[in-house]
Formats: structure tokens, sequence, C-alpha cells
């Protein structure tokens, strides 16, 4: 947080400048997100609270911010909680909410970054019927308290459009990109005969992974497609595929080092926010193939690609050196810089 956001921001004294709710997140993109702003914040001096889910508070514990557990079932917290609203209500200048609808007036100003686009894209995804009616109801949470933001964000262009077109929303929109840890870009160490994918949800459509994989393998060697994610989530249809191995949820360094080591990252997902997996997959893997969507086609670039079709669905192909991306530009500090910068022009707009 810059200085200047803070003098604009004293004009109401609150107990914190910027309330951080990731209490519903405890793994994947939102546990990724939260800890870079843990490390940005870290140390600062700077009157930043951050609201965590139990799972989460191991990776928390250790860094310099102040934070709090939300101990509530976040499906709790998703679809209406007025417990929290009374207890955080009123306390801090800005109140931003990493997924969960904002149910009233919390902070002077809230900012809802809306971290999943299923809500929003249901007609055309592969759901069971829980899943289905879940993210139905919480679609239409999102819609009742619209009015309640200030600003709106979210990790693609394809994400605020649907947003936008789905809530009638007529004010802010910020793009506020995933970022990447600072590690090397990968040029060409030597891989195994191996695929990876990342993500096991139905929307992922792992079967379709497999197709992929076996037209692959007619052109290249790829004795195994490595899949990470919930092992209860994978189909049993794919984890008797002779080449599959599941490798559970793993922690995120083992993640990277699995992509260095394999020649093909496939991501076959119906939808979309912005994917972390493939960010990072453009900078590890030999090749990259991901379903031709909106959200896939604005991160590697329109035009960008080989085509592939794999049982009458498209995807695009892209190898290494061929992705025109600009991969140092993901930076959890540039993002972080950026949102910041938009509060204090907002707050004195």
């Amino acid at each position: 947080m810059t200085a200047s956001f803070r003098t604009r921001a004293a004009c109401v004294r609150r107990e914190y400048d910027i309330i951080l709710d990731f209490s519903a997140s405890p793994v994947g993109g939102g546990l990724k997100r939260l800890l870079a702003y843990a490390d940005y914040f870290a140390g600062s001096g700077e009157r930043v609270l951050f609201l965590v889910h139990p799972q989460t508070e191991e990776h928390i514990a250790g860094k310099t911010v102040k934070y709090e557990v939300v101990r509530r079932n976040p499906l709790a917290r998703l679809w209406f909680d007025p417990r929290f609203v009374s207890r955080y209500g009123g306390r801090s200048r800005w109140f931003f909410s990493y997924g969960i609808p904002i149910y009233g007036k919390v902070g002077d100003y809230n900012w809802l970054h809306v971290s999943n686009s299923l809500p929003f894209g249901l007609l055309s995804l592969t759901l069971d019927i829980r899943g289905f009616v879940s993210n139905f109801l919480l679609r239409e949470r999102f819609v009742v308290c619209a009015d309640n933001c200030s600003v709106v964000s979210g990790e693609s262009e394809f994400t605020l459009d649907i947003y936008r077109k789905t809530t009638g929303w007529r004010r802010e929109l910020v793009l506020l990109r995933n970022g990447m840890e600072a590690f090397e870009i990968d040029n060409g160490s030597t891989r195994l005969p191996q695929a990876i994918a990342v993500g096991t949800s139905r929307y992922k459509r792992l079967d379709r992974t497999c197709a992929v994989l076996e037209r692959m393998q007619a052109t290249r060697r790829l004795e195994k497609l490595l899949i990470v994610g919930n092992l209860e989530s994978i189909p049993l249809s794919v984890r008797r595929k002779p080449y599959v191995e599941c490798l559970g949820i793993l922690p995120h360094q083992h993640v990277l080092q699995h992509m260095r080591q394999s020649q093909v990252f496939i991501s076959t997902s119906e939808i979309e926010n912005s994917s972390n997996a493939v960010l990072e997959a453009l900078a590890l893997c030999g090749t990259v193939v991901v379903s031709d969507i909106p959200s896939h086609r604005e991160l590697i670039g329109n035009g960008v690609g080989q085509p592939l079709v794999v049982d009458g669905l498209h995807y695009l192909q892209v190898d290494a050196g061929a992705c025109t991306l600009d991969l140092y530009q993901y930076s959890w500090n540039k993002t972080i810089s950026h949102m910041l910068s938009t509060m204090s022009a907002y707050t004195v707009s």
C-alpha cells in the first residue's frame, strides 16, 4: 500500500485500511493469491487484516501479517452469513472479498473479486445436479448482492464480461490478473515421456484429456498422463486407463517440478476464469494443449496455437517458443499495486 493511499483513506478513521476475505478459499488459486498478498503486506506496517479458512492457517501463520481464522462452513459464507457482516462491518475503509457475495455494507467501500466463472456459464457445462443447483443459487446471490459492491474485478476479460451480462453491472470493472512466482522460465531441460493435467473437477473433462493424449501418442512418445488433484473427483473410467497416474493433491512446488519434467500439459476445461496452471505450463512445459475457449484464447493470444481436433472438439496446441505472451508481466506485485492504485483513485474520485 502506498503512502498516498493511506493519506487519502484517512478522512474517516477505521480500524483497518483493508480487510481481505479469503475465508472460503482453502486451496487452488485462492490460496496462491492469499499467500502472494500476505507476502506483499508482510512487515509493511499497513493496517491490513486477512480473513482465512482454517486449512490455510498453517500457510499464513509464519508471515508477519495480521489474520483471523473464520471457523465457519464455507457454504455458510457463500450463501449468507449475517453474523459475519455484523462482526466485520464498519471496521475497514475497503473490504475485499475473494469469490464470496457481499451481503451488506461491510467496508466503506466493497470490492468483489470474481474468482469463479462457473456460476455465470452454467448452461454450457458438464455438472452433476448438485453442482448445477449450487452454482445456480450462487449466481442468484451474486446478482442480488451486486449493488453492495463498489468495484468488481476478475482474472480475465471473459469473466468480467459474463459477470456484467449476468448482473447488469454498470460501474467499475477491474482486470486483476493472476501472478506467477519468480521462477525461471524453462528453456529446454530434459523431459520425461509424459503429459500432465491439473485439476479434477467435472468441468475439467478428464475423459477428453485422455482422448487428446491418445491422439498425440500417434506422433510422439507419451507413456504416462499425470493427474494432479482430488482423487475422489477423477472418473473411474479415467483412473482405469493404463497410462494414467493419479498423484492426488500436491504441494505447489511439487506440481511445478512435474511440469518441468513433462513434455506436454493438457487442459480440456469447458470453462475457466484464468487458469494459474495454464500460465505456469506456458513457462515450464514443452507443449501446451488447451481447449479452444475464450479465457484460454485471451491468455495465450488470439490467433496463437496450432489447431488440434479430437473427436470433433477443437483445441489449441502451443509449442515452446511459439507463445507471444510476455510471462514476466504476470507479477503479483504488479497485480496488487494495480489494486491499491485503483482503490486510491476510487476513494478520491
